[in-house]
Parts: structure tokens; C-alpha cells; sequence
């Protein structure tokens, strides 16, 4: 079961799954084939291969995996491919010998350790492997029983001349075996007196082990075929010999290539030619005993030689022996340390590049594995300088980037030691202390310009200049290190930084995206993207699943630096997704952890406005600007929420003393929503640097010349900004307007509606919109647009304004108050405002509430023609025949013959009908 499995292999497979290239894919078919999952281990192996073909590691495992699969053939092949890939190492040997003997397939790699002693004949596991493989062999023939051979053919030996008869007795008595040759002796001959077997002989005995002779004392050789000696009777004491030789047995040729014995058997006795009378045959015993008698005494004399007289090497035999054994163990011994230091070398070697990489990586999971094998590297190998500097670095990045309290300890201890290299001024800019941090800093960067600066220091450096605003001077670190081999992620995120930093967004997409192509889940790649996304608002639930996996990824977190910034922008992607509680959630949390930080509470009132709360989010942008007085961005976004909050008055006091053009430009769009087009027009002015203003700006001045009455200085205006390829929303905005001003209704239409495909928040564009289709008479249209209006607007008092009218048009007078009396809430002196509350008063049979709303009119505005008309109209309602007739005067000279014209001349004149009665 999978949930059985060691927390290991899920690790392992959440790295391999983020980085599929990663050559964590071993230990993980390692581990795999340590809890019994073979077949899954082969798997892993086997797509490991394709991006590590010259894995030695990946190879064995696949093969004991096979092993464990019983699929002995294929993992031979494995076996074999391994050490093909790294043949002149005895490790790959090493592994296959152990796997396959502990296997119980011995004698398969008898031939593949026969190839290893011989390359590595100072190997004492192989010779070990191969001791046991060669025993393993050796059984398997003794208990496998063998087909009989065919002897080889010998010459015709011609058969002697006579045989003596041979006494039953005797003949059944079996010849005494010889003891076999010593170690290393070549077997000797059959004597030559000895008959050949006949040509007919039978059928040779199996072939079966002979018994090991005893282990006594070697007897002398043998006589030479004169057999002087041989006719001589043993000595006293000795077994008491034969009579007479029995007959030869015939026996089979001895076979020199018999491996599986080290002796064989020679004929222990052999006759002279037989005599045909008893005379010679007892002459021939006498003989004989005289010939004992002889050895007796010669070998007697021999001995006695001997013991009197040993030689020098009988002397110091065991010395000698000792002084050899000696030679060949340091011997052994030397060639063993040696092959084992050349192996840890070509281990610590590949253990560093494997930490190199994680270095590069850059990211927490990456460093923490790295830092455990440069342990293990500077355990095996504590003089290795390289190793030391390269684990002093990676330990100061966990310190730095992560907190890693450990790991800043081990870094020290290297810097202090002076085994940093030349990462000696990066580690010590990375463990730097407060109050050092500046100085650790200069000295880095000066030591990264220097020749031989690590991928590192260039890295680091280049992050420090990019910091400063000094894109010139980081851009040539930051590249160095991004070139490195291998590249280092973090200096090609930071060129991403650069580019956006420059205002160039494909090409720090670019930079972002192949750090994520490298590593899915890097974490400065993939905020990168998303802040570059949230500025685009392009593919914005793109960014916000990668941000979401980084977070997932529990060994890709992003670095203390970085975590705030991560939190904000995810917060706010979280917001324009709709799960605003999600993201208000995040960014208490932050505050929690940052409550000084002025970032944290800007982004609250970001999202906060996204939500519709607009006045918990002024509060929060005003905590921003109050953190940080000195911040114009803060004093920005403040000015920019009152402005969609309509506090226009409260906007232009807070930015009295605006020095930039973002807060110019909201003064004059405050200015011009109070009714005071020529303020405005003197606050757009002021955002002109170098004669020269922006496209929102000049559009914004097109409106102010509009409602000045100057249509001509507008037109000219929206003429210039609707050359550009991609006008301005609001450029859109001011075209349709004029066109509005000059009965171009359709034209008027189709303008606003391409400035709500451009900007879908400008309320103002919509707002014009339900006026347009409402002139048109599409009321149920121009009702449910301004509704939306005022759901996404709700604080935007001309979208009320414009939804009382028309909910007035189509008969709900209550409905009609009620939006209006929202909207004069908001903007009390909105004139526009009260003159259609009167109306609706009116209509709603309020004469009283009518007659104030039309007063007030005319007093913001006595040269309204339609405050007028609605003043007047409320007076007639009330009875007040006087000042009904002399507002509505005022009403058809102002208005003229346009609608509201005519209807102030219909009224005033239903006023005079009324009154002739009365007379």
C-alpha cells in the first residue's frame, strides 16, 4: 500500500515530480526496491535512464531489481551495461559481483569478476567476490553430474611378452593411491615401464571428485625408471610390503586439464618381464631383499645428512615466509588504499557536482540535500578545500534565504577556519550580523569583480546593484552567474527583476519562464510571473495556480526576503479570482508578521476596494501612507480610492501639495466631478513635463474642455488621441461625449461601448452609456446597464443619478427617490442630482420634498435652465403660482427650444389656463 511506504519515497516523489530531470530518481528506485516494490523500481529506473543515460547507479539498481524480479538473464545485461559505462572504475564491478553472488548466481559472474581482479588486482572486495563466485562454481560442477567423455586416442603400445599368473588373493587387493602433487607442481608421467591399457579396454569410470589425500608429510619422490630403490625393502618399522606386485589395473590416461580436482592418480606399482624357470624367480627375491636392504641404509643415511646438516632455507623457512607474506599484505594493502582513494575521489567528485547543482537550484529543499552530501563528502575526504568552500556556501545561503540557525553556525565555523575560498566574501555578506551588513556587502561586491569570483559572489553581487537601482551595473554580474555551469536560477529570476524593472514585461516573462521550465516550483520565478501577470492583467488564474503550487511544494518556499511579496501578490490574484475572504485571510496574517510594514496594508486596502469596502480600504491605505509618509505610491493610492469613494473635497485637501503627475491627474478628475471644468483644466495642465503630458491626462482635458463649453479645443484634443494605434479608454470617452453634445446618438453608442471592451471599470463610460440608450428610448436597456453600473460603482453618483431618471421614465417614482436620495448622500451639491430628485418628488406626490430639492438647484446653479424648470414646477405643485411663474420664465429663456424648453413653455403656459378661472 502506498500509504505503507516510507516518508522517503514521498518525498522523493514529490522532487522527481517537480523536476522529472532530477537525479533524485536513484535513490528513490532505491528506496522502492528497499520496501519490496521491484517492479516500480525498475520503472523509475527505466525513465530515469532516458535523461541519465550514463547513470552506473540508475543501471545497478534496474539490475537488482530484475534480480528481484527473477529475471536473472536481463539483469546480467544491466550488469554488464554498467560497467561498460564506467569501465575503468572497480565500483560498478564491485556492485554487480556483490548482487549477483548474494543472488546465488555465482558462477554467471565468475567470467565478470575474472575481468575485474584482472583490472583491479588489488581489489579486495572483488577478490572476495570472486573467491565466492569461483567456490560457487566449483560446487555446482561436483554436484552436477557430467556426461562421459571419450578418452583421446592414444598410440598402439605393443603388448608385452609374457604376464605372470596372478593369485586371486592378490589381484583383488587394490593398488595403493600415491599422494597426489604439490600446489603449483606439474603432475608427473606414468612411469614409462608401465603397459598401456589395451585397445579394448572398457568404458573409462565416471568422473567423480577423488578423495583428498591425508595431510601428512610428503614422501620423497619416486625412483627413476632403473627402480633400484624400488627393489629395496622399506625400512623397520614401515608397513610391511607385498610379497610379490599384484598385476597391473589397467587405467585410464590422467588428464591433465581436470580443473575440479587439484591431483590425480598414477599407477602405484609396475612388473619386470616374468622369468620361465623357479630359479630366476627366486634370484629375482633375493634381489629384491638386497635391494631393500640398501634403501634402508641409504635413505638412513640421508636422513642423518639432513638433520646434521639443514639448509638456509630449511633454516629461515618460516621467517622468509613470514617476510613474503608481509610484502605481498602491504603490498595488497597499498594497491587497496590506493583504488579506494581514486574511488572516493570519483565519489566525492560526483557528490560535489550533484551539491553544485542544488546550489543552483537555490531552492530550501535543493540546499538542504546538498548540504547533507557535502557532509558525507567532507566525512570521507576532510582535506578537500573545494568541498568545504562549496558546503560553506550553500550552508550561508539556508542561514541567509531561510533562517537556517544551523546551518549559519556551520558556515561560520568554515568562514572562521578560513576554508571558505574564494566564497569567502559571500559567506560572510550572507551570516553577516546587523550593523555588518553593510560593510560584508561592499566587500562583496568588490570581490566579485574580481578574476575568479564564484557563480555565487557574481550572483549575490549583481542582486545588491539591481537593489540600489543600478540595472547597468548588475546586468553583467547577473549574467556571469546565469552562465555558469550549472546556471544559477536565482541570477536568472533576477534578470527577470531587471527587465520588469525597466518596464520591459515579455522580456522578463522570458526570464521567469526558463526558471520554471528548469525547476516548476521555483519560487522567485513564479512570483516573477505573477507580479508581471497582475500589472498585464493577462492570464491571471495561470500566475495564480503557480503561486499555489510553489506554496504546495513544501521544499520550495520562498526566501524570508521574499515572503511578503509572495503574500501580496497571491492575495491579490486571490481577489480578482473572487475568493476575497481567502485573500483577506492571507494579508492578516501578514500584518500580523509585519504589522510596520506599510506593503501589507496597502495591498489590505487593494483588495478590500476590489471587494466593494471601499472605507475599510481607505482605512488601510491611509495606515500605509501614515507608515510611510515619504512613499508617493501610498499618498497614490489613497487619492485614487477617495476618488472612487467621491470625496472629492477631502482628495484635494490630502494632495494639496501634489508633486506628481498620477496625483495632478486625480485632482483635475476630482475637480471636474465637483463642476469646475476650468480647476480641472489647471490641474491637468500641471501633469505636462517637458511640454509634453500622457494620453489619460489629455483625454481627461478633452472632457474638461467639453464641459467648459469649448468643443472645438476638445475635438482637436480626442482627434490627436484617437490616432494612436490603441487610444486611451477615456479618449473613447470623450469622442462619445461630443458626439452625444451633438445628437449623434448611435456614433455616441458604439464610442462607449469600445471604451467599456478597453476598461470594463470605467464608470463614467457606463454611466453615458445608460444616458445614450435611454435618449434612445431603451429604457429596460438602459435601466439593467446602470443597475450594473451601480452594482460595480456603488459610491458613483452620476450612475445613481442616471438610474433614478430612468427608473422615473418607466413609472417607479419611489424607486427613482430612493436612488437619488443614495446619490445625494454621496455628493450632496450634485446639481444634476437635485433636480431630478425634485422631479421625482414630484411624481411621488411630494410637493413640499419637490419644492427644496428645486430650490437647492437654483441655488448651486441659478443659470440651471432645467433647476429652473424643476423649481418651477415644484412651486406651481405647491400653489405658488408667483415663484412657479417667474422660474419657469427663467426656464424657456434658458432652455430655448430644446425638450426641457418646450416643456417649461407648456407648463408655464398650463399655469396661466389655470388661473382664468379663478378671475
Amino acid at each position: 500500500m502506498a500509504s505503507e511506504l516510507p516518508p522517503a519515497i514521498e518525498k522523493y516523489q514529490r522532487i522527481l515530480q517537480a523536476d522529472p530531470r532530477s537525479r533524485i530518481f536513484v535513490e528513490l528506485a532505491r528506496a522502492l526496491l528497499d520496501a519490496g516494490e521491484a517492479g516500480r523500481a525498475l520503472e523509475v529506473c527505466e525513465r530515469g535512464l532516458e535523461h541519465h543515460p550514463d547513470s552506473v547507479q540508475a543501471r545497478v539498481v534496474a539490475a537488482k531489481a530484475l534480480l528481484a524480479l527473477g529475471r536473472g538473464d536481463e539483469a546480467l545485461e544491466r550488469f554488464e551495461q554498467a560497467v561498460a559505462a564506467d569501465p575503468a572504475s572497480p565500483y560498478p564491478y564491485d556492485l554487480a559481483g556483490e548482487a549477483l553472488v548474494q543472488a546465488g548466481l555465482g558462477a554467471r559472474a565468475l567470467p565478470l569478476l575474472d575481468r575485474a581482479t584482472a583490472l583491479h588486482p588489488g581489489d579486495a572486495r572483488l577478490r572476495r567476490w570472486f573467491e565466492e563466485a569461483r567456490a560457487a562454481a566449483e560446487a555446482e560442477e561436483v554436484f552436477t553430474p557430467h556426461p562421459a567423455e571419450p578418452e583421446p586416442p592414444t598410440a598402439p603400445t605393443p603388448a608385452p611378452a609374457a604376464e605372470p599368473a596372478v593369485e586371486p588373493e592378490r589381484a583383488a587387493q587394490p593398488a595403493e593411491p600415491e599422494p597426489g602433487p604439490r600446489a603449483g607442481e606439474r603432475p608427473r608421467s606414468p612411469p614409462v615401464l608401465t603397459p598401456a591399457p589395451p585397445a579394448t579396454a572398457a568404458t573409462p569410470p565416471p568422473r567423480v571428485p577423488p578423495p583428498r589425500p591425508p595431510a601428512l608429510r610428503r614422501a620423497p619422490p619416486p625412483p627413476e625408471p632403473s627402480t633400484l630403490l624400488s627393489l629395496i625393502p622399506d625400512l623397520p618399522g614401515a608397513a610391511p610390503r607385498p610379497e610379490a606386485s599384484p598385476a597391473p589395473v589397467p587405467l585410464p590416461a590422467p588428464r591433465l586439464d581436470d580443473t575440479r580436482s587439484g591431483t590425480f592418480t598414477l599407477p602405484g606399482t609396475f612388473t619386470l618381464p616374468s622369468r620361465s624357470s623357479a630359479q630366476e624367480e627366486a634370484a629375482a627375491r633375493e634381489a629384491e631383499e638386497a635391494a631393500q636392504t640398501y634403501e634402508h641404509e641409504l635413505r638412513a643415511k640421508l636422513l642423518a645428512e639432513q638433520a646434521a646438516r639443514p639448509s638456509f632455507w630449511r633454516r629461515h623457512a618460516l621467517a622468509l615466509v613470514a617476510a613474503a607474506l608481509a610484502v605481498m599484505a602491504g603490498a595488497g594493502a597499498a594497491t587497496y588504499l590506493t583504488v579506494r582513494a581514486h574511488r572516493r575521489a570519483a565519489e566525492a567528485r560526483a557528490s560535489a557536482g550533484d551539491a553544485r547543482k542544488g546550489l543552483a537550484r537555490d531552492t530550501a529543499g535543493a540546499l538542504r540535500a546538498a548540504s547533507g552530501v557535502l557532509a558525507l563528502v567532507r566525512t570521507r575526504a576532510p582535506d578537500d578545500l573545494e568541498a568545504a568552500a562549496l558546503a560553506a556556501e550553500v550552508d550561508g545561503l539556508l542561514a541567509h534565504d531561510f533562517g537556517d540557525a544551523e546551518a549559519r553556525a556551520r558556515a561560520g565555523q568554515l568562514l572562521g577556519a578560513g576554508r571558505a575560498g574564494a566564497s569567502t566574501a559571500a559567506v560572510r555578506y550572507l551570516v553577516a550580523e546587523r550593523g555588518d551588513e553593510r560593510a560584508a556587502a561592499e566587500a562583496l561586491l568588490q570581490a566579485a569583480a574580481a578574476p575568479g569570483a564564484t557563480p555565487l559572489s557574481a550572483a549575490l553581487a549583481g542582486e545588491l546593484f539591481l537593489a540600489r537601482r543600478a540595472p547597468d551595473r548588475a546586468r553583467p554580474l547577473l549574467e556571469q552567474a546565469a552562465l555558469a555551469q550549472p546556471p544559477m536560477l536565482r541570477a536568472v529570476a533576477a534578470l527577470g527583476d531587471l527587465e520588469a524593472q525597466r518596464g520591459d514585461l515579455e522580456a522578463a516573462l522570458d526570464r521567469y519562464e526558463a526558471v520554471l521550465r528548469v525547476h516548476a516550483t521555483h519560487p522567485r520565478a513564479a512570483l516573477g510571473v505573477a507580479e508581471v501577470r497582475l500589472r498585464q492583467g493577462r492570464e491571471l488564474p495561470r500566475a495564480l495556480a503557480s503561486l499555489e503550487a510553489v506554496e504546495a511544494d513544501r521544499d520550495s518556499p520562498p526566501a524570508l526576503a521574499d515572503r511578503l511579496r509572495f503574500d501580496l501578490a497571491l492575495a491579490r490574484l486571490l481577489a480578482l479570482a473572487g475568493r476575497t475572504n481567502d485573500a483577506v485571510t492571507r494579508l492578516t496574517a501578514a500584518a500580523a508578521r509585519e504589522p510596520a510594514d506599510p506593503r501589507v496594508a496597502a495591498a489590505q486596502a487593494e483588495v478590500l476596494a476590489r471587494a466593494g469596502e471601499l472605507d475599510r480600504a481607505l482605512r488601510a491605505a491611509e495606515g500605509a501612507a501614515r507608515l510611510a509618509p515619504g512613499e508617493l505610491a501610498y499618498r497614490e493610492l489613497l487619492a485614487r480610492l477617495q476618488l472612487e469613494r467621491g470625496l472629492y473635497r477631502q482628495l484635494l485637501a490630502s494632495t494639496a501639495d501634489a508633486p506628481t503627475r498620477a496625483l495632478r491627474l486625480d485632482r483635475g478628475r476630482a475637480r471636474l466631478a465637483l463642476g469646475e471644468p476650468e480647476a480641472a483644466r489647471t490641474e491637468l495642465e500641471a501633469t505636462r513635463r517637458d511640454g509634453k503630458t500622457t494620453p489619460e491626462a489629455a483625454a481627461w482635458m478633452a472632457l474638461a474642455e467639453l464641459a467648459s463649453g469649448r468643443q472645438k479645443q476638445a475635438a482637436a484634443i480626442v482627434s490627436a488621441l484617437l490616432a494612436a494605434p490603441s487610444p486611451h479608454p477615456v479618449a473613447l470617452l470623450a469622442r462619445a461625449r461630443l458626439d452625444l453634445s451633438e445628437g449623434r446618438l448611435a456614433a455616441a453608442e458604439q464610442g462607449l461601448r469600445a471604451a467599456l471592451d478597453r476598461d470594463p471599470e470605467l464608470a463614467d463610460a457606463r454611466c453615458d452609456l445608460g444616458r445614450v440608450l435611454r435618449a434612445r428610448n431603451r429604457l429596460t436597456e438602459s435601466r439593467e446597464l446602470l443597475e450594473q453600473a451601480v452594482a460595480r460603482s456603488p459610491h458613483h453618483a452620476p450612475s445613481r443619478v442616471e438610474l433614478g431618471r430612468t427608473l422615473l421614465l418607466v413609472g417607479d417614482a419611489p424607486g427613482a427617490v430612493r436612488e437619488l436620495g443614495a446619490a445625494l448622500a454621496e455628493q450632496p451639491d450634485h446639481r444634476e442630482g437635485l433636480v431630478a430628485l425634485s422631479q421625482a418628488e414630484l411624481a411621488s406626490g411630494h410637493a413640499d420634498a419637490a419644492r427644496r430639492a428645486g430650490d437647492r438647484a437654483v441655488q448651486l446653479d441659478p443659470r440651471s435652465g432645467a433647476a429652473a424648470l424643476a423649481d418651477g414646477q415644484a412651486a406651481a405643485a405647491q400653489g405658488d403660482a408667483a415663484t412657479a411663474r417667474r422660474q419657469l420664465g427663467r426656464a424657456v429663456s434658458l432652455l430655448g427650444k430644446s425638450r426641457e424648453g418646450l416643456e417649461a413653455r407648456r407648463a408655464l403656459a398650463g399655469l396661466g389656463a389655470k388661473k382664468k378661472p379663478r378671475r
